[in-house]
């Protein structure tokens, strides 16, 4: 009898933490963004933040000319730079349901093009030149822009997300479609009744970020309402991210058994720019040593033309050569240079045949989205070693 009747008052207690549970639950909107209390002392509910997005060459910047309380106006003006010639550029602004277009556009399509002035004002520095690697660092590479923009309206008090997007397909050599690169960038605007202002990040359960100074031009007319300093908190501290480590696998080094899936990963369904980024392949600038009469202590390397390291760089070399050791090293502005050194001197008067495979460390094919995806990439050359080494002359 004592224990059934501790059993029902257990029972009772997970009832009463069910029914609390329940009540603490809000209503989310579909389109991911949370509507808070209409009254501005309403502590804001989270969402979920945007994907970060990779260094692509090219870069959206949103801006909007005032915080527009309900039923008032703003100007939107979105401007998309590229280091690169971009062709077929499609960009749009996307809108919350709190705010509605009233003029002007909120997608834009055609062609980036770096004017050719730009690129005679920023000429790269020369390697010969004393100063180059202070000059490399504060190198501006000239770049493509072009700006479109809209006027809208809010019409419904909230914290808003408006989003920038814009990205093109990227092509191999060949010709076939390899991918997309894309940005994105944010407008956060927290909207009531009488005021409105312009958040420094993404709204969180503590409340709205610190208003910020409005991205815009001197030109344009700003109005400036300051928010209830109750709602506000601070944001998270920076960290920053380490550089990513690269594999090194080479004949006798401690990764050289590692898998290696050489299949095409590259998924066609990929999720809506901003989500899925396809980064451009590793492009590789320098192979060495080529040709012939090389010495047998030379090393081997391969120098990639990407400032984003690849995942993995395995080398495989015929006849076999046991490696030594192996050092990655960065040259220039955005290249990265992988060094492999025989453990003893190569034989004389024999042809080499170098293979080295590159890409992200994958053993089975990838699904583009939350991640990055790229294919393996293979570069094969030979060289043929001196007859006699210049030691035995």
């Amino acid at each position: 009898m004592t224990k059934n009747k501790g059993l029902m008052l257990f029972l009772s207690a997970l009832l009463i933490a069910a029914v609390l549970l329940a009540g603490c639950v809000e209503e989310v909107s579909n389109n991911a963004t949370v509507t808070p209390s209409p009254t501005p002392s309403a502590t804001p509910t989270s969402e979920k933040p945007p994907p970060s997005v990779p260094s692509t060459g090219m870069e959206v910047i949103l801006s909007i000319s005032n915080a527009p309380a309900l039923n008032e106006t703003a100007d939107l003006r979105c401007a998309i730079t590229s280091v690169n010639d971009a062709s077929n550029m499609m960009a749009q602004i996307e809108l919350p349901e709190g705010l509605v277009l009233v003029g002007g556009n909120l997608t834009w399509a055609g062609d980036i093009i770096v004017p050719e002035e730009e690129k005679r004002k920023h000429p790269r520095p020369n390697r010969s030149d004393p100063e180059y690697d202070r000059l490399c660092e504060e190198y501006e590479y000239p770049k493509g822009r072009v700006e479109f923009s809209a006027v809208v309206k809010s019409v419904e008090i909230g914290n808003w997300t408006i989003t920038a997007t814009a990205g093109y397909d990227v092509f191999t050599q060949e010709g076939t479609r390899y991918g997309r690169l894309g940005d994105s960038d944010y407008v956060y605007v927290a909207v009531r009744e009488n005021t409105a202002w312009i958040s420094e990040a993404l709204f969180t359960t503590e409340g709205p970020a610190p208003a910020r100074q409005l991205n815009v031009t001197p030109t344009q007319n700003m109005t400036w309402v300051t928010p209830p300093p109750t709602l506000l908190t601070s944001p998270a501290p920076y960290s920053p991210q380490p550089e990513p480590e690269t594999i090194l696998a080479y004949p006798g080094g401690p990764n050289f058994t590692i898998p290696l899936d050489l299949t095409y990963p590259y998924n066609q369904s990929l999720k809506p720019l901003g989500y899925g980024i396809v980064p451009l392949p590793q492009r590789v600038e320098e192979a060495f040593p080529t040709g012939s009469n090389i010495s047998i202590d030379t090393d081997i390397s391969v120098q990639f033309s990407r400032w984003i390291p690849p995942e993995v760089v395995k080398l495989e070399i015929v006849p076999r050569v046991e490696m030594s050791h192996a050092e990655k090293e960065s040259v220039g502005i955005d290249s990265q240079k992988y060094s492999f050194y025989p453990f003893e001197p190569l034989q004389p008067n024999t042809d080499y045949n170098v293979t080295v495979t590159f890409g992200l460390n994958r053993t089975e094919p990838l699904q583009c989205g939350e991640e990055y995806c790229a294919p393996y990439e293979t570069i094969t050359w030979s060289f043929t070693t001196e007859s006699t080494p210049k030691g035995d002359e």
